[in-house]
C-alpha cells in the first residue's frame, strides 16, 4: 500500500473498487487514525494484501445491468487468501442479484414482496397485479415498471422479450 511507516499503522485496508467516485474518495477521507486505505481495482488486490490486511469490497452493478462489475474471482480469492473482507463475495452476490436477495430473505424468515423469476417470452408470472418488473441485476430505479394489470403486466413481458421469441 502506500509509504507510510509500518508503526504507525494498525489497520491496512483495501477499499475494492474500479472508480475513484464521491462514495469511494469519503470513505477513504473519514479513515480514522491508524488506518491505511486505498482505493485498489481488484486486479491489483492478489498479492498486495496480506491475512492481517483488510479489504472492502465495493464493486457495482454494470451500467448495462446485466451482472456485477468484473472482481468477483479477487474477491473470492483473497478471502481464500484469509483476508478480512468486508461486502465478501457471498454478500455482493446476494445483495446485487434481486433473485438471490430474495431466497436470502426468505431462508432468514424475513418479510419481502412476493417474488418470481420471469424470463420474458416463456412464462405468466403467478403473481397477480399489481407487479413491479425489475432487472434482476438492477440498480438507480432504471428499467423499473409498475403494471397494475395483466394487460399492463403482458405488455410489458412481451416488451422485454428477445427478438424471435
Amino acid at each position: 500500500m502506500g509509504p507510510m511507516s509500518m508503526q504507525n499503522v494498525v489497520m491496512r485496508v483495501a477499499l475494492v473498487a474500479h472508480r475513484h467516485n464521491e462514495t469511494n474518495l469519503r470513505l477513504v477521507e473519514v479513515a480514522p487514525e491508524g488506518v491505511e486505505i486505498e482505493i485498489v481495482p481488484p486486479t491489483q488486490t492478489l498479492g498486495r494484501l496480506r491475512p492481517d490486511d483488510a479489504a472492502l469490497a465495493r464493486l457495482d452493478l454494470l451500467p448495462t445491468l446485466d451482472g456485477i462489475e468484473p472482481g468477483l474471482w479477487e474477491i473470492g480469492r483473497i478471502e481464500t487468501d484469509g483476508v478480512q473482507v468486508l461486502n465478501p463475495l457471498r454478500t455482493l452476490l446476494a445483495t446485487h442479484d434481486k433473485l438471490q436477495t430474495s431466497r436470502a430473505l426468505h431462508a432468514a424468515s424475513l418479510p419481502h414482496p412476493r417474488t418470481a423469476h420471469i424470463i420474458a417470452g416463456r412464462a405468466i408470472t403467478p403473481i397477480e397485479p399489481p407487479v413491479v418488473v425489475k432487472p434482476r441485476f438492477g440498480s438507480w430505479g432504471r428499467d423499473v415498471t409498475l403494471c397494475e394489470s395483466q394487460a399492463e403486466l403482458l405488455a410489458c413481458l412481451e416488451a422485454l422479450a428477445p427478438a424471435g421469441d
